[in-house]
C-alpha cells in the first residue's frame, strides 16, 4: 500500500513539475514579436500598458488600475501546533481592456475568462486591520510587462488571454519570474522521482531482497527511463512548438510582405525566430528526435543567424549554499552507502562454518552460547545466568503525566568472556568488548511508574557470530573479537535478517546518493546552462556512469578484501613459524647435552633453525619456502621422536616434555591456519577468474596465489 501511495504521490509531482517546466519553455522558445506585426498565432510580446475609454478603481487605496487582486484574510491559531494561519473571505478580481504598445505598433489586450492565476501584478500592497489581512495586487497605465496570448486571426486588432492547459496566458513582469517557475518545476521533478525511489526501496523490502548491486540496476534502470521520457517529452514539446510558430509565421510573413508598414520589424523578427528554431532542432540530442519525428522547416530565403537566444538560468545566490549541502550530504550518504554494503558483501563473501570447520581470519559462526571459566552474569530484571546484558531505567519525564516522554534514568552494560559451541563439541573463545550485539528479544516491565527494560545474552541460547579468529597466544585456543576494521557481530537473528537488514540500510543510502545526484546535476546545469530538457538526458547518462562507477568499487573491494585475508592469513602463519623457531632455539642446547653422538638430529635440527631464520627475514616468505620449510619440520619431528624413545633421560627432561607438549599445540594452531589459508586463497583465485572480476584483476595487476 504504501509503495502504491509513493508512486501515486510521485506521479502527481511529475505532472506538476512537467507542467511548471512546460510553461518555462514556452516563454523561453519564443522570440519577442515587435506587437506591429501580429498577424494570427501565439506570441510572445513586451510593452507598455495603456489605458483605453476606462479603467477601475480598487476597493481600498482608491488607485486608478487596469486589473485588480483583492483578497481579505482572517487569522486564526491551527489547534494542531498553535501557529498563526489565513483564511480567505472575500477574494476579487477585475479587469477592463487596454492596450499594450512597443515602438512597432499597438494591440487591445482581453482577458476571455475571469482567472487570474497566470498573472504576476506589478505592483503589491498589504495592510493589516484587527485580525484581517488585505492584500491588492494590481497593473495599471504605463507598467511594463511581457505578455503571452494568441491572436485569433489577421483582421483583429484584440489580443486574447484565454487560459489552455497547452498554452496558458501570462503575465510576467521579469523573465526571472519564470526562472522561478522552472526551479519549482526542476525540484518538483526531483521529489518525484525520490519518491520512486522510496517506492523501490519498500519494494525490495517487500520482496525481502536485499542484493545491492541487483537493487542498484534496477533503481538506475527506473530513473534512467524516466529522465529520458521527461526529457524526450520536453524536447518533443519544444520542436512542436518551435516548428509550429515558424511555419505560422512563415505564412504571415507572406501575408504582410511589402503590404504592411514597418517591414523591417517583419524580416528581423522572422529571421531570429527562423535562426532560433534551427539551432533548437539541430543541437544534440533535440537532433535526433527531429530526425525520428521528419520535422522540417520551410525554405529560408536568407542567412541563418549565429545562436544568440540565451538563457533562462537559476540566478539565485543561494543555489551556491545549496549546491554545498548537497555535495555535503551526497559525500557522507555515499561514504555510509559504500561502508555498509562492503560490509553486508564481506558477509556475503565468507561461508557459515561449524566450530569445528572454523578458519583463522574472518569467519561466520552459528552455535550455541556456554559459559567460560565461571565468568557468567546474573541479569538485574530477570535473574538470568548470561554473559552479556543491556539494562535500561526509565521513568515519565512529568511524573503526573502518562503521555509525557520517557526518560533514561539508569543505564547499563555488563558482558564477560563466553564459548560458542555446537554439535561437533569444538569451542571457541569470544570476546564481545566493542562488540555489534543486535538481540531479537527485550523483556520490559513497568511498575511504579518506572519502566525497565533487559536485554541479554543468556546460556545455551542460539547465536550468530562474525568476525576475526585468531588463535591466543598464551591459551592456544580460538578466539573471536572485534578488530579496528571489522567490529564484532553478535546476534541471535538468522543470518539472512542480519544481511537484509543491513542490505536495507545499504539501499536506502545508496537510493539517497543516486537521487541526491540528479538534483546535483540538474542544479549545475540548470546554473551554468539552462533548463534544457537535454539536461535530463545528461542526467540519464551520469546516472549510467555512476552505476558503473559503484559497482567498479564494489567489486574491486571485493577482491581486495579477498586478498587482505590471504595476506592476514599468509601473516598469521609466519606468526606461527616464529613460536616453532623460538622452540628450536630453546631445545637446541638440551638435545646437544644428551645426544652428541646423533650427528643426523643436530644437523638436522642446525639446518632447520637456519632455514627458519631465512624464511622469517622480512620479504624472503612465500607459500612455496613455507611449503618446504613445514615439511622439513615434519622430518625433523620423526627423527626427534626416533631418538627420544631410545633416550628416556632425554625423554624424562622438564623441559623436553613441555617442547613436546608445546610443540602439539603449535601444530595444531599451524594446521588450522594453514586450512584457513587455502581456504582463502581458493575463495580469492574463483573470484579473480569470474567475470567481470577478471576484467579488474587484469587491469589491476590481482594475481592468482598458490596453496600450501
Amino acid at each position: 500500500m504504501a509503495t502504491l501511495f509513493l508512486l501515486i504521490g510521485g506521479t502527481i509531482l511529475l505532472n506538476i513539475g512537467m507542467s511548471q517546466m512546460k510553461e518555462m519553455r514556452d516563454f523561453y522558445n519564443l522570440k519577442i514579436a515587435p506587437i506591429g506585426i501580429m498577424v494570427k498565432g501565439d506570441y510572445l510580446v513586451y510593452g507598455i500598458a495603456e489605458s483605453l475609454e476606462s479603467t477601475l478603481i480598487t476597493p481600498i487605496f482608491d488607485k486608478q488600475v487596469l486589473m485588480y487582486d483583492y483578497k481579505i484574510e482572517k487569522s486564526y491559531k491551527n489547534l494542531i501546533d498553535d501557529k498563526i494561519q489565513w483564511k480567505t473571505i472575500i477574494h476579487k478580481f477585475d479587469m477592463v481592456d487596454f492596450n499594450l504598445a512597443d515602438t512597432s505598433g499597438k494591440v487591445r489586450v482581453r482577458l476571455k475568462y475571469q482567472d487570474s492565476s497566470n498573472i504576476d501584478y506589478v505592483h503589491e500592497k498589504v495592510i493589516f486591520e484587527d485580525e484581517n489581512r488585505h492584500t491588492l495586487r494590481w497593473i495599471e497605465s504605463a507598467d511594463e510587462f511581457y505578455l503571452y496570448g494568441n491572436k485569433p486571426n489577421e483582421n483583429s486588432n484584440t489580443f486574447i488571454l484565454s487560459p489552455s492547459i497547452d498554452t496558458p496566458y501570462f503575465i510576467k513582469k521579469n523573465n526571472q519570474e519564470l526562472s522561478l517557475r522552472g526551479e519549482k518545476g526542476l525540484i518538483n521533478i526531483w521529489l518525484a522521482i525520490t519518491l520512486i525511489t522510496i517506492a523501490v526501496i519498500i519494494l525490495f523490502l517487500i520482496l525481502k531482497k536485499h542484493k545491492i548491486i541487483e537493487f542498484m540496476a534496477i533503481l538506475a534502470l527506473v530513473q534512467i527511463v524516466l529522465l529520458t521520457v521527461i526529457g524526450g517529452a520536453l524536447i518533443k514539446r519544444d520542436i512542436s512548438q518551435i516548428t509550429d510558430n515558424v511555419h505560422q509565421q512563415n505564412i504571415n510573413f507572406k501575408i504582410l510582405d511589402g503590404t504592411k508598414s514597418g517591414q523591417v520589424f517583419i524580416e528581423e523578427y522572422y529571421q531570429q525566430l527562423y535562426s532560433n528554431a534551427d539551432y533548437q532542432l539541430n543541437k544534440f540530442p533535440n537532433n535526433i528526435v527531429t530526425f525520428l519525428s521528419f520535422t522540417k522547416l520551410p525554405d529560408a530565403s536568407f542567412d541563418i543567424l549565429p545562436n544568440n537566444i540565451g538563457n533562462i538560468y537559476l540566478k539565485h545566490d543561494y543555489m551556491i549554499a545549496v549546491l554545498g549541502i548537497i555535495t555535503l550530504l551526497l559525500i557522507a550518504f555515499l561514504k555510509v552507502g559504500l561502508k555498509l554494503t562492503i560490509a553486508k558483501r564481506s558477509m556475503e563473501n565468507i561461508p557459515t562454518s561449524k566450530v569445528k570447520g572454523a578458519m583463522v581470519g574472518l569467519s561466520e559462526i552459528k552455535g550455541t552460547v556456554i559459559e567460560y571459566q565461571n565468568q557468567g552474569l546474573i541479569s538485574p530484571l530477570t535473574s538470568r545466568k548470561c554473559c552479556w546484558y543491556d539494562y535500561k531505567v526509565e521513568g515519565r519525564q512529568d511524573e503526573g503525566d502518562n503521555e509525557s516522554p520517557w526518560v533514561t534514568f539508569e543505564h547499563k552494560k555488563e558482558k564477560k568472556l563466553f564459548k560458542c559451541t555446537d554439535e561437533s563439541g569444538c569451542e571457541i573463545i569470544i570476546n564481545p568488548s566493542k562488540a555489534d550485539v543486535s538481540i531479537e528479544y527485550s523483556i520490559v516491565k513497568v511498575k511504579g511508574g518506572r519502566r525497565y527494560t533487559e536485554t541479554c545474552i543468556s546460556f545455551n541460547q542460539s547465536i550468530y557470530l562474525f568476525g576475526y579468529l585468531s588463535v591466543g597466544y598464551s591459551s592456544g585456543q580460538l578466539m573471536m573479537k572485534s578488530e579496528i576494521d571489522q567490529p564484532l557481530i553478535i546476534s541471535n537473528y538468522s543470518d539472512k535478517s542480519i544481511v537484509l537488514k543491513k542490505g536495507l540500510i545499504a539501499m536506502s543510502m545508496m537510493g539517497g546518493v543516486f537521487s541526491l545526484s540528479i538534483l546535483f546535476g540538474l542544479i549545475c546545469m540548470a546554473i551554468t546552462g539552462s533548463f534544457d530538457p537535454g539536461n535530463y538526458l545528461l542526467s540519464a547518462m551520469f546516472i549510467l556512469f555512476s552505476l558503473s562507477g559503484i559497482v567498479g568499487i564494489l567489486h574491486y573491494n571485493d577482491i581486495l578484501f579477498l586478498r587482505n585475508r590471504v595476506n592476514r592469513n599468509f601473516t598469521n602463519i609466519q606468526v606461527s613459524l616464529k613460536k616453532r623457531y623460538d622452540l628450536l632455539g630453546n631445545i637446541q642446547n638440551i638435545v646437544k647435552g644428551y645426544v652428541k653422538h646423533e650427528h643426523e638430529l643436530l644437523q638436522t635440527l642446525s639446518i632447520l633453525r637456519s632455514n627458519f631464520n631465512k624464511v622469517l627475514k622480512e620479504g624472503n616468505a612465500t607459500p612455496n619456502r613455507v611449503k618446504k620449510i613445514l615439511k622439513q619440520y615434519l622430518e625433523f619431528n620423526k627423527i626427534f621422536d626416533v631418538i627420544s624413545e631410545e633416550y628416556p633421560e632425554l625423554k624424562s627432561d622438564e623441559l623436553i616434555r613441555d617442547f613436546i607438549y608445546r610443540q602439539s599445540d603449535v601444530e595444531n594452531e599451524i594446521s588450522l591456519i594453514c586450512e584457513g589459508y587455502n581456504d582463502s586463497i581458493n575463495h580469492y583465485n574463483t573470484r579473480i577468474q569470474s567475470f567481470p572480476d577478471v576484467v579488474l584483476a587484469k587491469v589491476f595487476g590481482f594475481s592468482k596465489k598458490t596453496n600450501i
